[in-house]
C-alpha cells in the first residue's frame, strides 16, 4: 500500500540535522520545502519534517481528534489520518 501511495520508508538511517534547522520543543517540526540528507547519503524532498525522536509519545502538537485514547495518531492503512485525506503519518 505505501508504495501504490508514492510513500517512501527509510530503514536504517536517518536525517543529517542541518545546523540551521532550528528546534523548539514546543513546535517540534519544520515546515516548508527543503531537500534533508541522510546518513546513508540519500536525498529525502520534504515539505514538512517531523522530529519524532524520544522515549513518550511527541505528540503534543496534534488535536485530539486525531489520536486515539492511548495518544496514537488513527491512520488508514496508506498511513493517512482517519478524519484527513491530505495529511499522512510518519515517522
Amino acid at each position: 500500500i505505501l508504495r501504490q501511495t508514492n510513500i517512501r520508508v527509510y530503514l536504517g538511517q536517518r536525517p543529517k540535522i542541518d545546523s540551521s534547522w532550528k528546534y523548539d520543543s514546543a513546535k517540534p517540526y519544520l515546515k516548508g520545502y527543503r531537500r534533508i540528507v541522510t546518513t546513508k547519503g540519500e536525498i529525502v524532498n520534504a515539505d514538512l519534517v517531523l522530529f519524532c525522536t524520544g522515549t513518550r509519545l511527541n505528540n503534543d502538537m496534534y488535536p485530539d481528534d486525531w489520536m486515539d485514547d492511548s495518544g496514537h495518531l488513527c491512520v488508514r492503512p496508506t498511513m493517512q489520518l482517519l478524519k484527513h485525506d491530505h495529511i499522512f503519518a510518519i515517522g
